[in-house]
């Protein structure tokens, strides 16, 4: 109900207190704010529906008054349109009804201005979200707030679907409340109810609208690498770049697909390392740009490395992967990031091919036999003002080559179009570049060698692309203010860290050009030395070197020096080797893996931390070790090599045992022989055997048979001694296994007769038997091994038998036999 209506209502009412009749000379009265609030929200607030009063009060003045405004109101029903009429100025009541307060009003005030301003930072924050989409390139600008660069594609995500689920909420709200309100208002207020209608419609359209705008941009969103959009990277063509007739962007390249190349071109990753760095900390960066799964290059500053330079001469697609390492902090591992530059597709080759003719001249030939399948060729050459002629070179006969009549001594230009109907004849497919004398390519490649020993020690050395350049002087400089004039020099670094190297080359032109390179060294790792407590601390390194009796053969053994192992044994010998104790004094890095060659061809047969090797043969060994550790912060791995030198040693008695079993299984009985061991000086006078089995050691002769009963693991001990009393002894292991224990009952008929004999035995029962036990299921028992037995009365007999054996274990078994 309306504030005029609450008025109207109440003069009705209240007829007997009427009104204060207006002054006889009026003056103009001020509309308070609120009822011109009033007035101006009546179309859009529900009102009740007006009544018509037929008769009229004369004695009321204010029954007067509204009635006065019921009557048009009445008339316009007629024409469906409803208006308001602003009583004359009359002083408001003060009861039952009251005026807002300024409090309400202010709130009110302040929830649409904040829901206006919210509203339209939702919808421009959203824009600028979708602008994003559309231009990647502009994603950099997240770099700047410290974001990872692989967090930027679900970062722009998230922040699209936030703002457009408030604009969506925003929208839905708004197109509903206006369709309630069509739909709650009354027909005879169609001004209102149509200006409803409208707005939901609209809204609604609107709102459709945002959802599938908010859909294509997550679609386009998911589509797009964010983490390389070519943010500043510059690539250019090196012959461009060289020649003094393309300027600043002239030869920068944009378009990659399609075309007539080969071509060497040079990128430029400054710019984007900067903006990288900005997040993330990089350590190095590796480019394999011929997509064949090896790094062309390792580079160590991308900042600085500004001349990364690769000819693409072959006809297919290259697909260059560039990866960035960096160092995380939490952590400090590792890391790498995927980028992508862009892919090099070549579809076909036009080979330039050059020929000196007289001095300082040379004649150019260009095989075109790959384009021959498109349509028409033509040759144009520069003219004094690097135009390109509008006539067509006429010596070009659509043959596989084009050799142009004249002959070349300053850098000059020619174009190649290829004309068809469906490209614009205004733009060379192909620029080739006839270089001057003094013009040779001067890209040269910094090689670097270090010294295996001493990687202090680095020889440097330069590679030219162009094996026709003539260079006059060298001129090496190096971070500790030293310098070389050779072509090819090795240096001492004082230190190791990461140093700047600088090469002056003078041409035979009296041209110069500076090459720069960074070489990062790392200081090799050493091997640990075993701590105090360990028992193995004489050893000077933590390999384990055991005999099968587990005893340590390596103490005092090891020159750290030389790294090698220096181990006299007595040969035949089967030694045991452990490295899996082995690290360095790094503890970033970890052991990864051990490999072995026992023969010293450089094959490594094993590659296992633990193994075994049995020397036989009364020689020198040489083992050596590879070591392989990997860093946990870093990209990094590093390869160690030791070396074992096995030698025999040789004794006053050379004890050489054999030895044959009759089986593998117990009991058995087993052949010793001695004879074939020797002394240097005296005779032997005896052999003492210790068969382990708890007696005491007996001397008998060097050849010598023993039962074994039981099975088990021995470890019997033999000594020889001379007849000047000394004596030398050798261990040997000797395995028996345990048979599987069967019993067996056999009989001579499984059914007989009262009175008859039956025969009993056990053939077939496997082990050796001490003990029969026999029970005939009669009172009656024997401890035959093949007993007979014969039964007085008929009935169906359960015989037992009961084997004890040598190794005393019990086992029974039962046949049933009939007796009738």
């Amino acid at each position: 109900m309306g504030l005029l209506d609450e008025i109207t209502n109440w003069n009705q009412q209240n007829p007997q207190k009427p009104v204060n009749p207006p002054s006889q000379n009026p003056q103009p009265l001020k509309t308070p704010g609120w009822l011109l609030w009033e007035i101006l929200a009546a179309p859009f607030a529900p009102e009740p529906q007006p009544q018509i009063q037929n008769t009229i009060n004369p004695d009321s003045a204010p029954t007067q008054i509204f009635a006065q405004n019921i009557q048009p109101q009445a008339t316009t029903e007629q024409n469906q349109t409803t208006t308001w009429s602003v009583p004359p100025p009359i002083q408001p009541p003060q009861q039952p009804w009251q005026n807002p307060t300024k409090k309400n009003k202010g709130n009110s005030d302040f929830s649409r201005i904040f829901g206006s301003i919210w509203l339209a930072w939702v919808v421009l924050f959203s824009a600028f979200l979708a602008y994003v989409v559309f231009n990647p390139d502009q994603a950099q600008f997240f770099i700047s707030l410290w974001i990872d660069p692989q967090e930027i594609k679900n970062l722009l995500g998230k922040l699209v679907d936030y703002s457009f689920w408030l604009l969506t909420w925003a929208v839905s709200i708004i197109s509903l409340v206006f369709l309630f309100t069509a739909f709650a208002t009354k027909k005879e207020y169609k001004k209102k109810k149509t200006i409803a209608t409208i707005i939901s419609i609209f809204s609604i359209i609107v709102l459709f609208w945002v959802i599938s705008f908010w859909a294509w941009l997550v679609t386009i969103i998911w589509a797009t690498d964010y983490v390389n959009t070519r943010w500043n990277i510059i690539v250019r063509d090196a012959d461009m770049m060289k020649s003094e007739k393309f300027k600043n962007w002239m030869d920068e390249v944009t378009s990659f697909d399609n075309v007539i190349w080969p071509v060497t071109l040079q990128y430029d990753l400054s710019a984007n390392a900067r903006n990288v760095s900005k997040a993330i900390d990089i350590t190095s960066y590796t480019i394999d740009f011929d997509g064949d799964w090896k790094d062309d290059k390792v580079w160590v500053n991308p900042e600085k490395d500004a001349d990364i330079i690769f000819t693409f001469d072959k006809k297919k697609s290259y697909v260059p992967k560039w990866k960035y390492f960096w160092t995380e902090k939490i952590t400090w591992k590792e890391k790498e990031y995927d980028m992508e530059l862009p892919v090099i597709t070549i579809v076909w080759l036009a080979i330039q091919s050059e020929k000196d003719d007289r001095l300082w001249w040379k004649r150019l030939t260009i095989d075109v036999s790959d384009l021959k399948k498109l349509w028409r060729m033509d040759f144009y050459h520069e003219d004094s003002t690097w135009n390109f002629s509008d006539i067509a070179d006429k010596s070009y006969n659509w043959s596989d080559k084009y050799s142009p009549q004249k002959t070349f001594k300053n850098e000059s230009l020619i174009c190649m179009l290829i004309k068809n109907n469906q490209k614009d004849p205004d733009y060379c497919d192909k620029i080739f570049i006839v270089w001057a004398e003094w013009q040779s390519d001067f890209w040269w490649v910094i090689l670097t060698e270090k010294d295996p020993l001493s990687p202090l020690i680095v020889n440097f050395s330069f590679q030219p692309k162009n094996n026709d350049t003539v260079i006059s002087s060298y001129l090496w400089s190096f971070d500790d203010n030293t310098q070389e004039d050779k072509e090819t020099v090795e240096h001492v670094f004082l230190d190791y860290w990461k140093h700047n190297v600088k090469l002056d080359l003078k041409l035979a032109n009296w041209t110069t050009s500076s090459l720069f390179q960074d070489i990062n060294i790392q200081k090799p790792l050493l091997l640990s030395k075993p701590t105090s407590d360990n028992p193995y601390e004489n050893n000077n390194s933590l390999i384990r070197i055991t005999d099968k009796s587990w005893k340590s053969v390596v103490e005092w053994t090891y020159k750290r020096d030389l790294s090698m192992y220096h181990l006299k044994v007595g040969i035949p010998l089967t030694l045991d080797f452990d490295a899996s104790y082995v690290k360095v004094d790094e503890r970033t890095y970890d052991l990864d893996k051990v490999e072995w060659d026992f023969n010293e061809d450089w094959k490594f047969e094993k590659s296992w931390e633990k193994v075994s090797y049995n020397f036989l043969e009364n020689k020198k060994y040489t083992i050596l070790i590879k070591y392989t550790f990997n860093s946990k912060l870093r990209k990094d791995v590093q390869v160690m090599d030791e070396k074992i030198v096995v030698e025999a040693d040789k004794k006053d008695i050379d004890v050489q045992l054999s030895s044959t079993q009759d089986s593998d299984y117990a009991p058995t009985i087993v052949h010793f022989d001695w004879s074939a061991s020797q002394v240097k000086e005296w005779t032997i006078t005896k052999f003492t055997y210790d068969f382990w089995e708890w007696k005491t050691p007996v001397d008998w002769d060097a050849k010598q048979d023993y039962r074994y009963r039981f099975p088990w693991e021995y470890m019997v001990e033999f000594a020889v001694t001379k007849d000047d009393w000394s004596k030398q002894s050798i261990k040997k292991k000797i395995i028996l296994k345990e048979k599987s224990k069967d019993v067996i009952i056999n009989t001579s008929v499984s059914s007989w007769y009262i009175w008859k004999q039956i025969d009993f035995d056990s053939a077939g029962s496997i082990w050796q038997i001490d003990v029969y036990s026999w029970d005939f299921w009669d009172w009656s028992r024997s401890s035959e091994p093949t007993p007979s037995h014969s039964y007085s009365t008929a009935w169906t007999y359960q015989i037992k038998l009961t084997l004890t054996f040598a190794d005393w274990v019990i086992k029974n078994w039962s046949k049933t036999i009939i007796v009738k």
